[in-house]
């Protein structure tokens, strides 16, 4: 047996024994090598698993979904985390390739883009449409970089923008980051919010109009419920779906608005605008300012 496959044996044993708390960092395994005797850095073990997890018949696999505390990769026995298919695909970031730091000047208009990592599909359509808009955008995938903390990055990245855009889906909805955010948008800085909604969810499409108008019809917990409920649950994240609305839902009227992307061929009322409504092309005259229309 090699050195790296002694690692490996002396991992999955590790990890096999961790039902209660599936999923390790690098740098948790390095530290109980360590204390066995066994000295490796979180980066040599890290390219040790990542080597292993493209095997055939592997016993370690990752989730390329973060550990809350940093972006470091998680890890887990394939016998105790089962299949892996509710969680986010790990070669997302194969998939849709690397996103730069956005480089607009920061005394420019900045944009905080909340959202779920299972939604990076459309969430990269708004983050590049933004951009070309000439606004500046805060995206964890860009901005947040391998090691740093997560908590800190996101209350930098939160001081620096002007509107706090919330890229709502059955996912976000569920996702403990996007609440943590929201509240943090609303609470602390005051921002303004815009909800984007996808055009074809008539239930979500209601459930904002409702937050516009201040009606929520029926109980917001059950409402919410019915809408998440084929969503399979994040492993790092709690259905929070309901405070993230009851936070939201105590934002002054002039201070929010709900966009709908793509905008639906018939428009479903005033109350509803298009992205290029709400934030307007400052190169072509706009003033990429919150306005209330």
């Amino acid at each position: 047996m090699s050195a790296d496959e002694q690692v490996v044996a002396r991992i999955a044993e590790i990890l096999a024994c961790s039902e209660r708390y599936p999923w390790k960092t690098a740098r948790y395994l390095s530290k109980k090598l360590c204390a066995q005797g066994l000295r490796i850095g979180p980066q040599d073990l890290e390219n040790i698993l990542l080597a292993h997890a493209k095997e055939p018949g592997r016993k370690i696999r990752y989730s390329f979904f973060p550990a809350r505390k940093s972006l470091d990769l998680l890890w887990g026995h394939v016998d105790v985390v089962q299949d892996p298919s509710r969680l986010p695909d790990p070669h997302l970031e194969s998939k849709f390739g690397d996103f730069e730091r956005c480089d607009v000047p920061e005394d420019r208009v900045w944009c905080f883009l909340s959202h779920s990592f299972r939604d990076l599909p459309r969430v990269q359509e708004i983050y590049h449409d933004l951009r070309e808009r000439g606004y500046g955008v805060w995206l964890a995938e860009a901005e947040v970089l391998t090691g740093m903390m997560i908590v800190k990055a996101v209350q930098e990245g939160l001081e620096l923008c002007d509107h706090f855009v919330l890229y709502a889906s059955k996912n976000s909805l569920g996702s403990r980051w996007v609440l943590k955010e929201g509240l943090q948008a609303i609470e602390r800085w005051g921002m303004q919010v815009t909800v984007i909604v996808d055009g074809r969810d008539n239930g979500l499409i209601g459930l904002f109009g409702d937050w516009l108008e201040d009606n929520w019809r029926g109980s917001l917990e059950e409402r919410v419920a019915e809408l998440v409920e084929d969503v399979p649950p994040d492993p790092a994240a709690t259905m929070l779906s309901d405070l993230l609305i009851a936070g939201l839902g105590s934002l002054p009227v002039e201070r929010r608005r709900v966009a709908l992307y793509p905008f639906p061929e018939e428009k479903s009322g005033t109350r509803f605008h298009t992205l290029e409504e709400v934030f307007s092309d400052p190169k072509k005259g706009g003033s990429g300012k919150y306005t209330e229309s």
